[in-house]
Formats: structure tokens, sequence, C-alpha cells
């Protein structure tokens, strides 16, 4: 990922308070610092952040009645990576927005497998695309093993 840390020398790993840091390369300059990225005077702090390494491929803004606690919110597949323990990601959450339409959490999952084991190598799913169906359904893709799941339909 190319970052242009002129036009942006913050960054943030996590949604706790006070997260932000600076690029090493420009703290060289002496102005920018951790400290000053965490300054709300000189950085907005981002509005929402994922969990590293849960490699999210796909959003889809859900409108259908299937799952009416989710209508307006962003459902997300978090495909996983192979090299992370524990592992993370293998599952679609749902991402609360508020009426402001700023995100806000916590995730919530919508699909994930509750298997001992089925986690990283261990489940035969890794979310990838999402469509939704004329009744609300959620189709999800799966590339590990070439299944469409739906989701919310009998």
């Amino acid at each position: 990922m190319n970052l242009d840390t002129a036009a942006n020398p913050c960054s943030s790993t996590s949604s706790l308070p006070n997260a932000q840091w600076a690029y090493p390369s420009i703290m060289e300059d002496g102005t920018h610092t951790d400290a000053w990225c965490r300054d709300p005077a000189n950085v907005r702090p981002p509005a929402f952040t994922l969990q590293a390494h849960s490699a999210p491929l796909d959003l889809l803004f859900y409108q259908g009645g299937a799952f009416p606690d989710a209508a307006g919110d962003a459902l997300v597949t978090f495909h996983g990576s192979w090299n992370r323990s524990p592992a993370t990601g293998y599952k679609v959450v749902v991402v609360p927005f508020g009426d402001d339409g700023v995100p806000h959490g916590p995730v919530t999952p919508l699909l994930e497998s509750k298997a001992t084991g089925d986690t990283g190598g261990g489940w035969a799913r890794r979310p990838v695309g999402l469509a939704m169906g004329k009744l609300g359904e959620v189709y999800v893709t799966s590339d590990a093993d070439g299944l469409v799941m739906a989701i919310g339909h009998d």
C-alpha cells in the first residue's frame, strides 16, 4: 500500500482512544510526534477501525427484511488471515451505522462458525463476496470451498 504520509502523517491501529501514532519517517521532521497525532486539534481520529488481519473483502449496505436489526448497516466479509495466531476473520459481520451516517461499534457477527478449531485452516469457509436476494436473504461466496451460502432464507 502506498501511503501519502505528507498528506496524512498519522495512522491508527485500533479503536482505542489515543491510539494515533506518527509514521517513524515523519517523526524525523521534529514536528509530527505521537503526541501531535493524538491531539484532535491537529488530526481527526478515525471514525471506526477494524481488526488487523481480518481481511475485509466486500461491503454491502443492508436494506432487506430478513435481518431488521441490520437495516441500514454495513455487512462486511472478513476473509481471514492464514498467518495470524490467534486466527481472526472467517466471518460476516454487521457494522452498525448511526443516524448521522457514521459507523459505530461494536461489530456483531452475522455468520461465523462456533465449532472448536473452525477458524484459520480449520473452517472450510472463507467469505468473499456479498449480495442480497429479493426476500432480504444475504448470499455469501466462499473461495475456500466454492460455495454460495444463503443466510436468512428457509
